[in-house]
């Protein structure tokens, strides 16, 4: 029995390496062109950098803890062209011990690691070891950060610490934040056998994001036809015609590869 393919089916099947050719070729990152963020913590330990693998940026992070982080490891998208797919790879591990219990943090689809939160136990009122960590990401690198996953230990992603001591708690809670038009590639700071200060380590974003399935226009595709309508905005503008476009997209969790399609004036 023959099947039918509709003409935008066979072109988005033909486009689709191509597409992928030209969005996910990974680019390589300078060591030159890295930034580290202030290092905030303890004075314990000795000090480290823990990189993506070239070509991949920070997603998620995984820890094991237990009174307080005993190790930390960074989750990296990394962009394969051949076979065309997206794998996770890690960072080398921060702290030599292991906790008992193990959490994992990632973004959400389509976003970033563009910094973190985090909290450490109390020397008095200095900081000691790492308490807990929370994702900060973001979907364009900088401009809608959202506090992602908390990877504590039992007392949550605090602000002032549970146990106040001399200072009230204050002084104990850090922001380390890209800036805008950067994304997290890797952590420095110091550890032994916990985590003793942190800070990430951030590049000039080259990374194509592309759209999850499904979160804009309509995939059906794009109402009759294949084409898409909408009213103008501003004084006079009347109704408009918009595009309906043809967009590849890859989900970090599973390395799918494919096409989605959302309503827009200009394709790009």
């Amino acid at each position: 029995m023959y099947r039918y393919i509709n003409a935008r089916t066979l072109t988005e099947f033909l486009l689709l390496p191509i597409l992928v050719l030209v969005f996910l070729t990974p680019t390589r990152v300078d060591a030159q062109s890295i930034q580290n963020m202030p290092i905030q913590g303890g004075k314990g330990g000795g000090s480290f950098t823990a990189d993506c693998p070239n070509g991949s940026h920070l997603i998620g992070i995984r820890v094991t803890n237990g009174a307080w982080v005993n190790s930390m490891t960074g989750d990296c998208l990394q962009l394969k062209v051949v076979p065309a797919r997206s794998v996770i790879v890690e960072t080398p591990a921060i702290g030599s011990s292991k906790g008992p219990k193990s959490q994992v943090g990632r973004c959400g689809m389509g976003e970033v690691l563009q910094g973190i939160k985090y909290g450490f136990t109390r020397d008095g009122s200095k900081p000691k070891f790492v308490d807990y960590v929370q994702l900060i990401c973001s979907r364009n690198t900088g401009m809608d950060n959202n506090y992602g996953n908390c990877l504590d230990s039992d007392n949550g992603c605090w602000d002032l610490h549970p146990d106040r001591g001399h200072n009230g708690g204050r002084g104990l809670a850090f922001e380390s934040r890209c800036l805008a038009g950067q994304t997290a590639v890797g952590f420095t700071g110091r550890s032994g056998a916990f985590v003793d200060a942190l800070a990430v380590r951030c590049t000039p974003d080259m990374t194509p994001h592309f759209p999850p399935k499904n979160t804009t226009g309509n995939d059906g595709t794009c109402g009759s036809g294949g084409s898409c309508s909408g009213s103008g905005s501003g004084s006079g503008s009347g109704p408009t015609t918009n595009k309906c476009c043809s967009i590849p997209y890859s989900d970090p969790l599973t390395g799918a590869l494919g096409v989605t399609h959302t309503c827009g004036p200009v394709c790009k």
